[in-house]
């Protein structure tokens, strides 16, 4: 079975395809996890924004759509589940 193709940085797939970027944000208010997550979303060929707590998130979510958000589900500021259903309003 041959190997699927594979998305790259510069938003092609290893087929030569180019794709339009896939917005992602990663809320995380750990630096060290927040990075190490951005950058197993973005090697996936995600466009990754990132935020440290429940209110950078809703500030991002006003100024974008993401298709993918990857969250901490006990921030400082809010629970995960409580931010997920605010950000689905």
């Amino acid at each position: 079975m041959p190997d699927s193709p594979r998305p790259m940085k510069d938003g092609r797939f290893s087929s030569g395809v180019r794709i339009a970027p896939r917005p992602a944000l990663v809320v995380e208010d750990d630096a060290d996890t927040r990075e190490l997550t951005a950058a197993l979303v973005e090697a996936m060929g995600f466009e990754v924004h990132t935020a440290a707590d429940g209110a950078d998130a809703l500030r991002r979510f006003q100024q974008a759509r993401y298709v993918v958000v990857v969250m901490d589900l006990g921030l400082p500021d809010v629970d995960g589940p409580t931010l997920m259903e605010t950000l689905r309003d």
